[in-house]
């Protein structure tokens, strides 16, 4: 039995996918293929990015430049001769997003104070007449 577990960074537009497979003990497996895919989300057909070998930690790495959108990402071990497959999604990954409108400063509603003097001043004069 085999377990996989996938991290993504994105530096837009590139993701890096970082995947480890470990075996049913916690233990990484070196030399196993991974297999990584990606889809736009709310589609149903995953299209491969590439077929990546593990380390001696358990992981494979995959990277990908994408047009700005909504992804799920598929990590993938196929299995082999000694252990089962085993696969891992991560969905609605949003990649390339707009950065935030920063909200618009509110306009002001308070009167200077110095316009305040100037009032009572010419309401004073013009008592004073």
């Amino acid at each position: 039995m085999t377990s996989i577990s996938m991290n993504i960074n994105i530096m837009d537009p590139t993701v890096k996918l970082i995947a480890t497979l470990t075996d049913s003990k916690g233990n990484p497996l070196s030399g196993k293929t991974i297999n990584f895919y990606y889809r736009k989300h709310g589609t149903s057909n995953w299209t491969l990015i590439g077929s990546y070998t593990t380390d001696n930690n358990g992981k494979a790495t995959a990277e990908i430049d994408l047009d700005p959108g909504v992804y799920d990402f598929r990590a993938e071990f196929p299995g082999d001769e000694q252990y089962d497959g085993s696969s891992a999604e991560v969905d609605n990954v949003n990649v390339g997003a707009p950065a935030p409108t920063p909200p618009k400063p509110k306009p002001r509603t308070e009167i200077p104070w110095w316009i305040i003097i100037i009032i009572i001043a010419v309401a004073l004069i013009l008592m004073l007449r």
